[in-house]
């Protein structure tokens, strides 16, 4: 073992620089111990810098597209041909996005998607009950 020459700490033999102090173990003594002057180093000081974290959100697109062709074909579901090409866009991208996390926008798409055909359901029936 060997033993620092400034702080007197007990490092292992194949140690080359004090593990207390930081000082090389590796010095030649010129002088004796007792009639050198006494020497303090500083000690290095460390600061732990905080770490930012980056959480980067999944996303779902075509959930998210699935709700909004399906609200949009709740809004003009009234118009001819627009709200059914709405509304079946609606239906296969939110059922398409379920299989993709997160689930929420394409679950809420094709609840509206539901919402929607019944609508049009009353609206054609509405239709058809007129003609007959």
């Amino acid at each position: 073992m060997k033993q620092c020459d400034n702080c007197g700490a007990q490092m292992p033999d194949e140690a080359n620089f004090c593990g207390n102090c930081g000082i090389s173990l590796n010095k030649v003594r010129t002088e004796p111990q007792d009639k050198r002057p006494q020497v303090v180093a500083q000690q290095p000081v460390f600061q732990q810098q905080p770490t930012t974290v980056i959480v980067q959100q999944q996303s779902n697109g075509l959930g998210k597209s699935g709700f909004i062709c399906a609200l949009l074909g709740l809004f003009f579901g009234w118009v001819p041909g627009i709200g059914w090409i709405l509304w079946i866009l609606g239906t296969v991208l939110s059922f398409l996005g379920l299989f993709k996390a997160p689930r929420g926008m394409a679950f809420a798409g094709l609840i509206i998607s539901f919402i929607d055909i019944i609508i049009l359901l009353f609206i054609i029936g509405g239709i058809a009950a007129l003609f007959l």
